[in-house]
């Protein structure tokens, strides 16, 4: 800013002047609409005239309000410098966006086109040239686009396919010929060779995005496998953030794995069918609301769902209708904590059906109509603590059915109708602390007998009244023995009493509690202990080789 050079003020009194005489003039006339600024130039003759003025403004307040004047003009410059910049940038960066998303939406169409060719090495490379786009809309917060970009990597693998030859088919014509006597329909077919492979690398593509340790995560996306053909899918450590269906999925292979993975939202296998050598969700978390896996059906070698969770208090977990085949069928240490848990009509006829040290939460845990078939069948230790558990008419074939140390907590605990059949079934050291348990109707069929050695009678009401005893049945040397009802039961009205059946043990009525320091039942439990211990470790051995 120039400086303002000031005239110095005399010292002396100004003279005297003559009286002049005012004229009245007439009213100026005042433009309506000042457009023109006030230039410095003005206010500097402004200010020059009035401090010439003895009325007019002293030499310091018009220096005053001069730099306040160039100030005010500088801010003003200053404000419209940067509202201009920022209408520039703002243009410019609308008109960029505009042609980066024109520029993605043109790869989407150019990538789509290649995973169509019949080239395996182009639709390889539009598998990862999708994966890029995918993570350039998401960097950009465009959820949308990114989801498009998933739709079809989805969608590929949902298509037919052919595993014996490695091939999936796509319809490439349709010819219909109508002469006079018949129509002829033509159906040309396209096989696209390799499919296998670049099946492989979208699920291996997406899985890796679905790690925690991603760089660009796609939990947050929705994936619809429906009818998806899955060869060695290996989902261990993914998180799906958003409804995943694996409906009537086939997943075939050496082996399907989901170990670890982890479900926030509802997870559908309904009518999914699993035929590899191993099924695995060991360790996985099911969060949602609704874990359906009605109507799937697991014929691996292996099936394991050992400390699987299901861990949402208001959802529902449902294995209804499910089939279990294999050698091995493993929910060991699983923990079911949803509202209802059904096994409704399952069929777990694996050679092995394990549900040892399992937990059962929630307000419903329903094996109703059930069968259980297989060399063994084990509950060992297993703690049923919903509101409501039932066995009701399910039928136990098994070589040896184990509920031995079990804890049956429910409100109400019913196997009423039961069949156990087969070779041997065990209650021994079982827990009924339920408000009320019963096997009226129950039908005991074992041709080594049922027992119930050293089992706790503890709950409100405990009833076998109407159950069947066609072969023997043991409640030798309980550990606690109350309000239990049987037939021949002194409770029973004497109308209504029947003679305790011979093959049930023991012969005097009702059975002595165990004895505190009973050597025989010492080597009982080390037998036991044995065993156990010993199927164990055969079942790790399995899983190692």
């Amino acid at each position: 800013m120039l400086p303002i050079l000031l005239a110095q003020v005399p010292t002396t009194e100004p003279p005297v002047l003559p009286d002049i005489p005012v004229e009245t003039l007439p009213p100026a006339e005042i433009s309506s609409s000042p457009t023109i600024p006030v230039t410095l130039e003005d206010l500097k003759s402004f200010l020059d005239s009035a401090s010439s003025s003895p009325e007019g403004l002293t030499q310091p307040c018009a220096t005053v309000l001069a730099s306040l004047a160039v100030l005010l003009s500088g801010f003003l410059v200053y404000l419209t410098g940067i509202w201009t910049r920022r209408q520039t940038k703002t243009h410019f960066k609308t008109s960029h966006d505009l042609e980066v998303t024109r520029g993605l939406r043109d790869r989407f169409t150019t990538i789509a086109g290649q995973l169509a060719d019949p080239a395996s090495a182009v639709r390889t490379a539009g598998v990862y040239a999708m994966e890029a786009l995918a993570n350039d809309w998401l960097v950009r917060g465009n959820k949308s686009e990114a989801q498009a970009c998933i739709n079809v990597l989805c969608s590929y693998i949902r298509t037919p396919y052919a595993p014996l030859h490695g091939r999936g088919q796509n319809q490439t014509s349709r010819i219909v010929r109508n002469t006079l006597t018949d129509r002829i329909v033509e159906e040309h077919y396209e096989y696209r060779l390799d499919d296998r492979e670049i099946r492989q690398s979208i699920i291996l593509t997406i899985v890796a995005h679905l790690k925690p340790d991603s760089e660009v995560k796609w939990s947050d996306l929705d994936f619809d496998f429906t009818g998806a053909h899955l060869d060695n899918a290996d989902f261990s450590n993914a998180i799906f953030n958003k409804p995943v269906s694996f409906e009537r999925a086939n997943l075939l292979g050496s082996s399907t794995r989901f170990t670890c993975a982890t479900f926030t939202s509802s997870a559908r296998f309904g009518g999914a069918q699993f035929y590899s050598d191993l099924t695995t969700f060991d360790e996985a978390k099911f969060l949602g609301p609704y874990n359906n896996f009605s109507d799937a059906k697991f014929k691996s070698k292996n099936n394991r769902f050992d400390r699987v969770e299901f861990a949402s208090a208001d959802g529902i977990t449902n294995f209804t209708d499910s089939e279990f085949g294999g050698e091995d069928t493993s929910f060991e240490g699983a923990l079911f904590k949803s509202r209802e848990t059904h096994f409704i009509r399952a069929k777990l006829h694996s050679a092995r059906t394990w549900f040892s040290d399992a937990t059962f939460e929630g307000s419903l845990t329903s094996f109703q109509f059930s069968t259980l078939v297989g060399e063994a069948v084990s509950f060992d230790r297993a703690v049923f603590r919903a509101k409501s558990t039932t066995f009701e008419k399910a039928e136990f074939s098994s070589g040896s059915t184990g509920f031995v140390d079990a804890e049956f907590l429910a409100g109400s605990t019913r196997f009423a109708h039961v069949k156990f059949n087969g070779c041997q079934t065990s209650f021994d050291k079982s827990k009924f602390g339920a408000t009320q348990a019963t096997f009226v109707g129950a039908e005991f069929n074992n041709d080594s007998g049922t027992t119930f050695y050293n089992a706790r009678f503890i709950g409100g009401r405990i009833k076998f009244s109407g159950s069947i005893f066609t072969k023997d049945v043991s409640f030798d040397e309980p550990e606690v023995w109350a309000n239990v009802e049987f037939d021949w039961s002194a409770q029973v009205p004497l109308k209504m009493k029947t003679w305790k059946p011979d093959n049930v043990s023991p012969d005097v009525w009702p059975p002595a509690l165990m004895e505190p320091s009973s050597v025989e039942g010492d080597e009982v439990s080390k037998v036991r202990e044995w065993w156990y211990r010993s199927t164990r470790a055969y079942r790790l051995l399995k899983r190692l080789f």
